[in-house]
């Protein structure tokens, strides 16, 4: 066991998936663990967007640009469209891939409705974080959005699967609700890093916010 929660040399923990489904929730919880994303528990906690409440990302591309440094635990839905090709090159390392699982109508919904929020702000709705994916206007449109967030979600996964990467997938909102434990959920990756059940517990009570979690959609 190696318990170091800073530590990428062995490779980086990542998040990613379709976005809007606790992605930056994970982000936010890693840190109340202790682990390297980049971020202190405060900036986790206040430097989300007003309007998505998301956020906490890191692009692989602007990082090596910028010639800094990838936090060991690492967000972005982006990651699945160049993945492949950093992974078949050797410049980026993965030790496992964590992906949380939307309802496809719902993930797409929440993206819509925050782009639509941000017109109304007087924001790009096109560009606006959390927002959808696609600066056209049709795809704001019931169905085209859906397909863009499979892709991606395709894409994402295939690459990991090509380079026999651990993928610990999540059901949201279950986990944010209490309905799926996280620690049973990633308890391989935790125990290596010397988490227990309790202090897992704790750093999520610290930074859940259930309020935020909009249904679309009666059961």
């Amino acid at each position: 066991m190696n318990d170091d929660r800073t530590d990428a040399t062995a490779g980086h923990i990542l998040i990613g998936g379709t976005g809007r489904a606790g992605t930056t929730l994970l982000v936010q919880w890693f840190t109340a663990l202790g682990f390297d994303t980049g971020y202190d528990l405060d900036q986790a906690i206040q430097a989300t967007d007003p309007i998505s409440h998301g956020g906490l990302e890191h692009s692989f591309a602007r990082t090596l640009e910028a010639g800094a440094r990838l936090p060991y635990v690492a967000k972005s839905p982006w990651f699945g469209r160049k993945l492949r090709d950093y992974l078949d090159r050797d410049e980026l390392r993965v030790k496992a891939a964590i992906i949380p699982m939307r309802d496809l109508q719902d993930a797409a919904e929440s993206r819509r409705r925050v782009s639509q929020e941000a017109a109304v702000a007087g924001l790009d709705p096109g560009r606006h974080p959390g927002g959808v994916v696609g600066s056209s206007a049709g795809e704001t449109t019931t169905g085209k959005q859906e397909r863009q967030l499979a892709r991606m979600f395709f894409d994402l996964v295939s690459a990991l699967v090509a380079h026999d990467v651990p993928i610990y997938f999540l059901r949201f909102p279950d986990f944010a609700r209490g309905d799926q434990d996280l620690y049973s959920a990633l308890r391989p990756l935790l125990e290596a890093h010397g988490v227990t059940s309790e202090e897992a517990a704790t750093a999520l009570r610290q930074v859940v916010r259930p309020e935020l979690i909009h249904r679309f959609r009666q059961d």
